[in-house]
C-alpha cells in the first residue's frame, strides 16, 4: 500500500428533488412489477452518482490518455461520449452496445484484452463478487495509468439481497484495492437513506 497519507474523502449531496425521483421511480418499478409480475432493474444513467462517474471519467481522459473499459457496465453508457481512441465495455450478460464502443459479453476472469487500458472502471460491481480481491487483482493488471471503482457505502448487511460483502467502507476498500485512492467522494442519492450513498475512488497506477 501507498506511504502517501489516503485521499481524504468529499461529500456530495443528493439534489434537491431527490425525495420525489425516488417516490417517482418507485411508481415505476411498482407500475411493471403488475403488468410483468417481478421486479425490473430500472438503470442508472440518471442517477447522481453515475453523473458524477461521468464528470470525473471527462476530467481524468485529458490526462494523455487513449483508451477506457468499463467493467460490468451493464448497458449503462458512461464512455462513448468521452474523446478517447479506443472504449470498450464489457458485461457478463448486457454489455453497452453504443457507436465507437467495442462491446465485449464474457466472464472478466476470461478476458484477455491484446494491451492494457489507460482508464479502468468498473462501477457497483465489487459488492457483488465472490473472489472480490481476485477480480480487483485483475482490474489493475490491466490498467496502466487510472482505475475507478464506485460501490455501495456503507449500506447497511442484508439490505440488498444481491450484494455480498455490505457493508463496504474505506478499509475493506483498502483491504481488497491494497492500495490508496488519490480521490475519493461519497455521493448520495437519496435524502435520509440508509442505502443513498456511493464511494467512488479513484486509483493511479505505478510508473
Amino acid at each position: 500500500m501507498s506511504t502517501k497519507p489516503p485521499a481524504k474523502i468529499a461529500y456530495i449531496p443528493p439534489p434537491h428533488f431527490s425525495v420525489a425521483r425516488r417516490i417517482w421511480r418507485g411508481i415505476k418499478r411498482s407500475v411493471m412489477r403488475l403488468f410483468w409480475g417481478k421486479s425490473v432493474y430500472l438503470g442508472r444513467k440518471d442517477w447522481n452518482y453515475t453523473r458524477r462517474v461521468v464528470e470525473l471519467l471527462e476530467e481524468f481522459s485529458d490526462k494523455e490518455c487513449e483508451s477506457i473499459i468499463d467493467v460490468g457496465s451493464r448497458g449503462v453508457d458512461i464512455v462513448s461520449g468521452l474523446p478517447l481512441k479506443r472504449k470498450v465495455s464489457i458485461d457478463l450478460e448486457k454489455p453497452l452496445v453504443a457507436d465507437g464502443v467495442e462491446s465485449v459479453q464474457s466472464d472478466f476472469f476470461d478476458y484477455q484484452p491484446r494491451e492494457q487500458f489507460d482508464i479502468v472502471c468498473c462501477m457497483q460491481v465489487l459488492e457483488h463478487v465472490p473472489e472480490v480481491e481476485k477480480f480487483t487483482e485483475k482490474l489493475f493488471a490491466i490498467a496502466r495509468k487510472y482505475v475507478i471503482i464506485s460501490v455501495p457505502y456503507k449500506w447497511p448487511a442484508g439490505s440488498c439481497k444481491r450484494h455480498i460483502h455490505d457493508p463496504v467502507d474505506e478499509e475493506k476498500m483498502a483491504i481488497w484495492t491494497k492500495k490508496d485512492p488519490i480521490v475519493a467522494e461519497v455521493v448520495a442519492e437519496y435524502a435520509l437513506s440508509k442505502k443513498g450513498k456511493r464511494m467512488i475512488c479513484i486509483y493511479q497506477k505505478a510508473s
